[in-house]
């Protein structure tokens, strides 16, 4: 199948983020959700976990960077920081989902004596696909308790969070059990880290990369010095902040040109370049190809992902 999400940066999804998660005083954000078939769809990544169910539909899900098939009825586990997104196929697809802060599983008491929860939602370590083999025991059970949390959501009887709350950490535990619980690749510990320090500057960029925000401000919305933040971008996202900013600035300005709804100077302007001289340039860095040329071939053909796009994996 063709792949057009490789085109594009990752982006950050406030709505599903641990901030906006305490900022409502919530532990948990619960959604049935309407995914509509479309030629282009840009990964994105939040810093809460997210189990999820398909209640319609069939297509692919892209988590980092494998393909799974979905159908209806399949469950699915995504880590955190970890770049996804769904492509139903022929129709519409309906999915039920669940955002949950990442301290439920990183901090408290789970945390401090059964660590190895976490195991599930880390793709070097988890179970052999993070979309649950539809007709599987595990599957059966852990979409019997989302359905039971669908309910509990729908009716909001009493203490039906608390009760939610119980429901989901079943669910872990459950997923948790089945995984293998082998030694955690250090590498990827290391990048993880890496990404969960550098969260709060790649929220920033996501906020204002159309803006000439200082490299000092990126680095202290970590409170990081300049040095140690581009040297922690290298490890999470292998390019230095700028790099990353102006990856965003020209994923923006791809999805611009193809709308052909305004000239190449004005999105050059508009995604924060300071010239049409500058855009060009990294644009053809990056694809291959002049803003214009891009324009005329996209028509024709798919074109080449910039050279330097993000990926990000656990």
């Amino acid at each position: 199948m063709e792949q057009p999400w490789k085109q594009l940066v990752p982006e950050f999804a406030e709505m599903q983020s641990n901030a906006n998660l305490e900022a409502g005083g919530r532990l948990f954000h619960i959604r049935d959700t309407r995914r509509p078939v479309a030629p282009i769809r840009r990964l994105h990544w939040h810093d809460s976990y997210e189990l999820g169910l398909i209640v319609r539909g069939q297509g692919h899900y892209v988590i980092g960077d494998q393909i799974h098939r979905f159908a209806a009825g399949q469950v699915y586990v995504v880590n955190t920081l970890e770049p996804h997104m769904n492509y139903p196929e022929g129709e519409d697809a309906d999915i039920f989902v669940v955002h949950f802060h990442s301290m439920i599983l990183d901090e408290g008491w789970i945390a401090r004596t059964r660590r190895e929860v976490r195991l599930p939602f880390i793709s070097d370590v988890a179970l052999q696909s993070p979309v649950l083999p539809l007709g599987s025991p595990l599957n059966t059970d852990v979409h019997a308790l989302l359905d039971a949390i669908r309910l509990e959501a729908a009716g909001q009887s009493p203490m039906w969070d608390v009760v939610v709350g119980g429901l989901l950490i079943q669910a872990v535990g459950l997923i948790a059990r089945a995984a293998p619980h082998g030694e955690v690749d250090q590498v990827a510990e290391r990048r993880r880290r890496a990404l969960r320090r550098i969260a709060a500057s790649l929220k920033l960029i996501e906020a204002c990369y159309t803006e000439a925000v200082a490299l000092e401000v990126i680095a202290d919305a970590s409170n990081l010095s300049a040095a140690h933040c581009c040297a922690l971008f290298q490890e999470a996202v292998k390019m230095s902040p700028v790099a990353y900013r102006n990856s965003r600035r020209l994923s923006e300005a791809q999805r611009l040109l193809q709308t052909g709804q305004t000239t190449v100077q004005d999105i050059a302007y508009q995604v924060g370049f300071s010239s049409a001289q500058e855009f060009n340039r990294l644009f053809k860095r990056a694809f291959g190809l002049t803003p214009t040329q891009f324009v005329a071939a996209s028509l024709d053909r798919p074109v080449p992902a910039p050279h330097a796009a993000l990926s990000v994996e656990p």
